[in-house]
């Protein structure tokens, strides 16, 4: 996959948290208001750190997990915001980040005290003199802790295993009524997912598609395709589509695999995308 640019990182100050995670001291700072502004819910400040991919993405993400973090103000009166880096990788520029958010605060209905932990992965590009945040996922670390294996992550309920390529890291994206498992790879730059997801109503594969499309529309970007045609996964009759997606100055690269495997009771659509920008 092609990356546009690249600029060198010069790591001065570094920050260290746990043991054997430093982060660079200037995305710490940029992360810890980007934080503060998306758990106050000030939605445009916390626009102020976000490329356009990332923009992208939210508008895409719709009103998952992650709307509820932005929705935390109107819930508790938010006393406290504690920061636990979990992992760090920095590849010239780009960084991936991952931690846990340890909100507290007073409950607004009931005045007791409440502590939430969110684990998030930031992935996030230097453009010029300044961070931005590319990508950002709430992940589960519980279901995490019971899937990923030595080499290997494993969704029994769903019928998914995948395999983890040497020096990637796997993830599981907290995602509402579907199984998201993830994994990046070393430059930072690209990501392959896998994701099941209980179908509502009867579709076709190229339905689904094509939808997508007509979605990216509707937010502002474009999608163009490079060829669309039929194949298999996992011996299964799937559609396949490789794209270019564009939002402002910003390029995504897409591969993705499309596949509905029927039962009595459900559609089940299972979706492996590959991604970099």
């Amino acid at each position: 996959m092609t990356r546009l640019y690249t600029v060198a990182l010069v790591l001065l100050v570094c920050v260290t948290f746990a043991a054997d995670v430093v982060v660079p001291e200037d995305i710490d700072l940029m992360l810890r208001d980007y934080h503060d502004a998306v758990v106050m819910g000030d939605i445009e400040t916390a626009k102020a750190f976000l490329s356009p991919l990332a923009i992208l993405q939210s508008k895409l993400a719709g009103m998952g997990k992650q709307g509820d973090v932005l929705r935390l103000g109107e819930k508790y009166v938010l006393e406290d915001l504690e920061r636990k880096y979990v992992s760090c990788k920095v590849k010239d520029d780009r960084a991936t980040i991952t931690l846990d958010l340890v909100i507290k605060g007073i409950d607004k209905q009931t005045g007791e005290d409440k502590e939430e932990v969110w684990r998030r992965i930031e992935v996030v590009r230097k453009e010029g003199a300044h961070w931005h945040v590319q990508s950002t996922a709430l992940l589960d670390p519980e279901a995490e802790a019971l899937m990923i294996q030595e080499g290997t992550v494993v969704d029994e309920k769903n019928g998914m295993k995948m395999p983890v390529p040497k020096g990637w890291t796997p993830h599981i994206v907290s995602g509402m009524g579907s199984r998201i498992m993830s994994v990046d790879a070393p430059d930072c730059a690209t990501a392959a997912t896998i994701v099941a997801q209980e179908l509502p109503v009867a579709l076709t594969t190229q339905a689904i598609a094509d939808m997508g499309d007509k979605t990216i529309a509707l937010i502002g970007a474009t999608s163009e395709r490079q060829f669309a045609k039929e194949t298999t996964l996992g011996g299964k009759p799937a559609y396949r589509v490789r794209s270019t997606l564009t939002f402002d100055d910003a390029m995504l690269y897409t591969e993705k695999i499309l596949c509905i495997v029927s039962s009595d009771d459900e559609d089940m659509l299972y979706a492996l995308v590959l991604a970099s920008d």
